[in-house]
């Protein structure tokens, strides 16, 4: 069996509305379907100021880019359940090959 395994590039930083910066996310899942690679969930450490503590707020959104596409064109589209949650156990891809 033949793997390719390639960077892509960076997933994208999540911004919440009245958060002063970007956020970087973690623990988020992938998927690849046809020519479209998908980013799904995910966690961010965010800092609430009236706290004055870091909170872990989960992600429910989808970032979805072609990888081959340079650059990188990453747009979010609607999970398929709301509320969106759970763990991606496993994916796979299949495309057809012309080798022998």
């Amino acid at each position: 069996m033949l793997k390719s395994v390639y960077n892509v590039g960076s997933v994208p930083s999540v911004f919440f509305p009245n958060h002063p910066r970007e956020l970087e996310s973690f623990g988020y899942g992938f998927a690849a379907l046809r020519d479209e690679l998908f980013v799904i969930g995910g966690k961010v450490l965010k800092w609430e100021e009236g706290s004055g503590r870091f909170d872990i707020v989960r992600l429910s959104v989808v970032r979805v880019c072609n990888p081959l596409d340079r650059p990188l064109n990453w747009r979010e589209t609607k999970p398929m359940c709301i509320p969106a949650g759970g763990s991606i156990i496993g994916c796979v891809s299949l495309e057809e090959s012309s080798l022998p």
